[in-house]
């Protein structure tokens, strides 16, 4: 598909587009830049360190009770508890082939269920861990921002972990590939975030977005990455009237912290983790930042003191260094 063709079908829907951030801007309340500058923060953190990383494909073929093995083993190796909890009746695992290349794994909080689209790979072994985490850390009857907010940093974390943990089992190259596809969707979704607020900001400037802005915005992105970054921005206009983006910066937020997290197990432990996970719907925001040694600046628009930002910075281009 061409980048051209791509292009004029957004500047043919300009007036969707304006419509949706302006729903976006009197929907969040934002009055100014400013007020997304936390979020923009991780964002840039991600965008001004990009990793060029060629991904292979898994070639090693596993069952459902694979699966559930390899996890049980790893979560027996920092805490039997969580072993335990993993076979407790009350949580519902639903295995199911996948039919769509964009299904996603999910935990269904209210019934207790985790519903995993299966390859049949070790990706599996990612997803119901990923889940499982999220099981571990939401209490839908004690929901509150810091969960929200913070969820996927730990649920990513456990990614990380699986991987040494399964890498320190047995040397398979095939470990690894999780990472990178992780990786590379997370920095995918991190370009969405940024257009997303690019639009925003020329919006508040302008109080409209023209044609040129479009074609300046998408100037350095490739033909595949325009292709899948339109086609999700017209799935969330479609869905939300607005844009997705505070819903999609969790997952680059999570990931940063994640990393920063990653760095802290190596002073702390494991028991930092446990903590976090079993305590984190006892925290404010400012409280789990707090215990983070991360500080904030803007208690209000959750902005943090540059002191943290590179903290965050260096500790996420030191995890991506591994990666690959």
């Amino acid at each position: 598909m061409e980048k051209q063709w791509l292009l004029k079908e957004l500047l043919n829907n300009i007036d969707i587009i304006n419509a949706a951030v302006f729903n976006t801007i009197i929907d969040l309340d934002i009055r100014c830049f400013n007020d997304v500058y936390n979020i923009n923060r991780f964002i840039e953190i991600i965008n001004n360190h990009p990793k060029s990383i060629r991904s292979t494909v898994y070639k090693t073929k596993i069952t459902n009770e694979n699966t559930k093995d390899y996890i049980k083993s790893f979560l027996k190796s920092f805490y039997e508890d969580y072993k335990e909890k993993f076979e407790v009746k009350e949580l519902d695992i639903n295995f199911k082939k996948r039919t769509d290349v964009m299904e996603e794994a999910i935990f269904e909080a209210k019934n207790k269920v985790i519903y995993i689209p299966c390859d049949y790979k070790i990706s599996d072994i990612y997803d119901l861990t990923h889940e499982f985490i999220h099981y571990l850390s939401i209490k839908e009857e004690e929901m509150n921002d810091t969960l929200y907010y913070f969820c996927e940093s730990l649920s990513l974390f456990s990614e990380f972990i699986l991987e040494d943990y399964l890498l320190s089992t047995k040397n398979n190259g095939e470990y690894k590939i999780e990472n990178i596809r992780k990786y590379d969707g997370i920095y995918i979704n991190n370009s969405i975030v940024k257009i997303e607020l690019d639009l925003i900001r020329i919006f508040l400037d302008n109080g409209c977005i023209y044609k040129e802005d479009i074609e300046q915005i998408f100037k350095n992105y490739s033909t595949d990455e325009m292709y899948f970054i339109i086609e999700y921005l017209f799935y969330a206009i479609e869905k939300y009237n607005g844009l997705d983006f505070i819903i999609s910066s969790r997952y680059s937020t999570g990931y940063v912290i994640a990393c920063y997290m990653y760095e802290r197990i190596k002073k702390y432990g494991y028991n930092e983790f446990i903590e976090l996970i079993e305590n984190m719907y006892k925290f404010e925001i400012d409280e789990f930042l707090n215990y983070l040694d991360l500080e904030l600046e803007d208690v209000d628009y959750l902005r943090l003191t540059e002191d943290s930002y590179k903290k965050l910075e260096e500790s996420y281009v030191k995890k991506i260094k591994r990666i690959g």
